[in-house]
């Protein structure tokens, strides 16, 4: 849809396909960016590190300068960026996101929740180095955007809907500190569509934000305020290295641990919770897999 598959034409793609405009790009594909709300603006880096972008363009997403409609092309590198080496990129909400190895975010696109970190919540059609330096990770999503420092200190940016802020802060376009979490080693963060997630050096879990598609796996579908530890995996001796989650009620969570073990929360939408037909939301998580190296949420899917 709207050129996301980088084919550079309109033609969806059912198989797995050698995608000869992605294997193109020089030096090969380093990663390509993880989105889970919408698959409509994306991006990659190539293992030197060089930013490109596809997809849609009506809100800048892509970096050019315009909203104007490059679907029927390939991957483009972006021009702004083309002399600076980048680390990480991601899909937000409509909306692109790329790390770069000086430890500034940029960001480009939809910025209608203030998650481009600009202090406003208009378009970028350029991209935006966020003023937070030394970020190690970050996260992004519909309504939360999250960073996480090298001096483990998180923080938060974005729309207070739902308690997605953490109770750091009202609705705010610039990062702000999360105190709630300083002293809890915090080294990995994740952002749902309306909830705010970070995994600490000992596995554990802390979430917030928006309870009623089970996002939080706090057992209700209560709102949480502020950072709480998910104590469903300690109490069982579970140490989390990763989570994914999704845009809202479109699919399920995943949580990966230190075994190999993945488990799954959430809504059971499309048959996204994996355990067959049925719509059981679960409040908490549960087994699914074993021998797992890496886990993906899409917007309405899981893998």
């Amino acid at each position: 849809h709207s050129g996301s598959n980088a084919m550079g034409n309109g033609t969806e793609v059912a198989l797995p396909t050698l995608n000869d405009n992605l294997n193109a790009l020089p030096s090969g594909i380093k990663q390509l960016g993880i989105y889970s709300n919408d698959y409509h603006a994306c991006c990659a880096i190539t293992n030197d590190g060089k930013l490109y972008t596809w997809g849609y363009n009506g809100h800048g997403q892509l970096g050019r300068g315009n909203g104007s409609d490059y679907t029927s092309q390939g991957p483009w590198l972006v021009d702004t960026q083309s002399s600076n080496t980048f680390t990480k990129c991601h899909c937000g909400y409509y909306a692109n996101f790329a790390l770069q190895d000086n430890g500034y975010i940029w960001s480009c696109g939809y910025n209608g929740q203030y998650t481009l970190g600009t202090g406003n919540n208009s378009d970028q059609h350029r991209f935006y180095r966020i003023n937070l330096p030394n970020v190690i990770d970050f996260s992004a999503n519909h309504d939360v955007a999250l960073a996480l420092t090298n001096e483990n200190k998180v923080y938060i940016w974005g729309t207070n809907n739902s308690d997605a802020m953490g109770g750091a802060t009202g609705t705010t376009g610039t990062p702000t500190h999360m105190t709630a979490l300083d002293g809890k080693n915090i080294v990995k963060v994740r952002a749902g569509g309306y909830s705010g997630h970070a995994i600490s050096s000992d596995g554990k879990l802390y979430s917030w934000g928006k309870g009623y598609y089970y996002a939080v796996p706090s057992g209700t579908n209560n709102n949480t305020s502020t950072p709480t530890e998910m104590t469903w995996f300690s109490r069982k001796s579970i140490k989390l290295v990763d989570a994914q989650f999704p845009y809202d009620d479109a699919a399920s969570c995943l949580g990966l641990d230190d075994q190999g073990n993945m488990y799954v929360w959430g809504v059971n939408d499309n048959g996204a919770i994996g355990v067959g037909p049925g719509d059981s939301s679960p409040g908490w998580p549960f087994l699914l897999k074993t021998n797992i190296a890496s886990i993906s949420v899409g917007r309405h899917s899981c893998g």
